[in-house]
């Protein structure tokens, strides 16, 4: 597997985040350095293993106090928002 890995040039690679700017813009979170701050908390929280989906991401986030949902919209596991 890890010869496999080293073939395609990502032997090195970390998971992607689960967590994207996209997730956050739905739940009301501007664009910014704050953005990038929650982006960060919610990367190292997945890769500790606090969460394995945008869902519980967003959860965790929420629970910890870092973000307060003030869209009042609904999120599908993609990032949309049904519109």
């Amino acid at each position: 597997m890890l010869t496999l890995a080293e073939n395609l040039h990502v032997s090195e690679q970390g998971p992607r985040p689960l967590v994207l700017g996209r997730h956050l813009i739905v739940v009301g979170v501007p664009p910014g350095p704050m953005m990038g701050c929650l982006l960060k908390e919610a990367y190292d929280a997945q890769l500790d293993g606090e969460f394995e989906t945008v869902e519980s991401g967003l959860t965790w986030l929420k629970a910890r106090g870092l973000l307060i949902a003030s869209s009042g919209r609904t999120m599908d596991k993609e990032g949309s928002n049904g519109d």
